[in-house]
């Protein structure tokens, strides 16, 4: 065998290759990520190989529910007996801190900027008169405080929703989709007739929601209870409106826009249950069979990669819960398994932190915020 002798000079310069390409590799392929970068790159992983690694309980009190992330991640707000209490989160992901709270708040309207610095929100001002209402927090002497609330416009209404840029916000008026600017000028009816459900931008000038009645008229002043609500888009622009779906009842829908991905949206089809994955530009569709029925509560990741589902143990005899499960699964309905095994705490309303990192949930029968870091497996 012939040895092949390499020169100082040379040595050095294979060398600094060999470095060069694990750092390329490093770079833009995930499978040689290191440790400490996992938390970045959830998105690249298969549902299987994703594991909650700590959990913690924010709160003690008990009473809460819907937790929500601000879009910076760096704030919760979650509904209680004495109205929204907003929380800042802090970095340890083990504690909250209370920023404030809002009493005076109708239902659950409302929603978080795109800065998550504001939200907005709906008073009810007596009857079916409703108000908008903006809420801003900063700082004062180091610490998170609500440092004002002001009343957008005095004909409002429910459900708003910010448009990607901070600038609009959209809501139902009830049988009216309604916009305004985010300083309250310019409120415009962009249609009516019909009833409004759960507007929201997919881009500064195009809005989702749905349409029609959930219950129909079967006599005079008789109604039954029948979901038939179609999911329209609506062009701010053009004042164009098209039915996305002619054929399907749509039950409720979600839309993820992300910046490294294309923008997604899933919905749940009333006649057969499914629920449908799809992007925003129609393509690359997926429809996930329900094949468990007590397999429900979902939410879909950032990117839209993955659903975090929660499968249910009912108690038909004492018509309650008996105990529930996080599972995970691809959003093509794949690589489905359990995540969580906690037979002492029944989780319910989950949603996922902005950047994939973190589940918030509350457990069901106390009713305490809980917090679980997310992780990949190490082959």
């Amino acid at each position: 065998m012939t040895k092949i002798k390499i020169s100082n000079e040379g040595y050095v310069l294979m060398k600094v290759k060999i470095i060069a390409l694990i750092m390329v590799l490093t770079a833009f392929n995930p499978l040689f990520a290191k440790e400490k970068d996992d938390q970045k790159s959830l998105e690249y992983y298969d549902a299987e190989k994703i594991k909650i690694v700590r959990t913690h309980q924010l709160t003690t009190e008990g009473n809460y529910r819907w937790p929500i992330w601000s879009p910076d991640g760096k704030k919760i707000s979650a509904d209680n007996w004495y109205g929204l209490q907003i929380f800042e989160f802090k970095e340890n992901g083990k504690e909250i801190e209370k920023i404030g709270e809002i009493t005076e708040m109708t239902g659950n309207n409302y929603a978080w900027s795109p800065a998550g610095d504001s939200m907005v929100y709906t008073v009810n001002e007596g009857g079916a008169a409703f108000s908008l209402w903006l809420l801003k927090i900063g700082k004062e002497k180091g610490k998170l405080k609500i440092i004002s609330k002001n009343r957008l416009t005095s004909e409002g209404g429910v459900e708003p929703a910010w448009s990607p840029d901070g600038s609009k916000i959209v809501f139902s008026g009830g049988k009216s989709l309604m916009i305004i600017n985010s300083d309250g000028a310019n409120r415009e009816v962009l249609i009516e007739g019909e009833e409004i459900w759960e507007p929201k931008f997919i881009s500064n000038e195009e809005i989702l929601y749905l349409k029609g009645s959930t219950k129909v008229e079967i006599k005079p002043r008789m109604f039954r209870p029948r979901d038939m609500r179609h999911l329209f888009k609506f062009n701010v622009l053009t004042h164009e409106e098209t039915d996305l779906f002619p054929d399907d009842i749509i039950t409720n829908f979600k839309i993820v826009l992300s910046e490294k991905h294309k923008d997604k949206m899933y919905y749940s089809l009333k006649k057969t249950g499914e629920k449908v994955v799809i992007n925003l530009d129609m393509t690359e569709k997926y429809k996930i069979p329900v094949e468990d029925e007590y397999l429900s509560k979902e939410d879909i990741s950032p990117d839209g990669s993955k659903f975090i589902c929660l499968k249910v143990e009912p108690d038909w005899k004492h018509d309650d819960i008996i105990g529930a499960e996080f599972y995970i699964m691809n959003s093509d309905g794949t690589g489905l398994r359990q995540l969580t095994n906690t037979p002492d705490i029944v989780e319910g309303d989950t949603n996922w932190s902005p950047d994939g990192r973190w589940l918030l949930y509350v457990d069901e029968e106390k009713n305490n915020i809980f917090v679980s870091k997310l992780t990949r497996h190490h082959d």
